[in-house]
């Protein structure tokens, strides 16, 4: 990648990412996981049997595969490369979803809320009416 540096680069402690899985228990933060909740949309959950970087590639071909979508972000959301994410818009609605390898058998759990144009009408709505 043009010279780019590795995501593993610069961290002075010369200790490799794939041993660090028995030291740290690799799990979405609270607060990430807390903010896909289903009060304002739609809340899925799979595991897929592909790593990590295969079932995003995999997810965003299903996408892609849809008229009218549109990759609005994606990337890695941590250090070491366990998490990542990404928020596709659609006609009338936006995904954002999350995909975590903490799975030892090779697997990936992948979770998607779903917002919908009409949902995010009716919060405005009330959240404008006059006291």
């Amino acid at each position: 990648m043009n010279g780019c540096p590795s995501a593993g680069a610069g961290l002075g402690s010369g200790q490799d990412a794939s041993s660090w899985d028995d030291e740290y228990e690799l799990t979405l933060p609270s607060d990430l996981e807390a903010g896909l909740t289903p009060e304002e949309g739609t809340l899925s959950e799979r595991v897929v049997d592909k790593d990590l970087p295969d079932a995003a590639a995999a997810l965003l071909a299903e996408y892609g595969a849809e008229p009218g979508t549109l990759l609005a972000r994606s990337g890695w959301l941590d250090l070491v490369g366990r998490v990542w994410g990404c928020v596709v818009m659609g006609p009338g609605w936006a995904d954002v979803c999350l995909l975590s390898d903490g799975q030892s058998d090779g697997r990936t759990r992948v979770k998607t809320l779903r917002m919908e144009v009409s949902e995010w009408r009716d919060s405005y709505a009330e959240g404008q009416e006059a006291p």
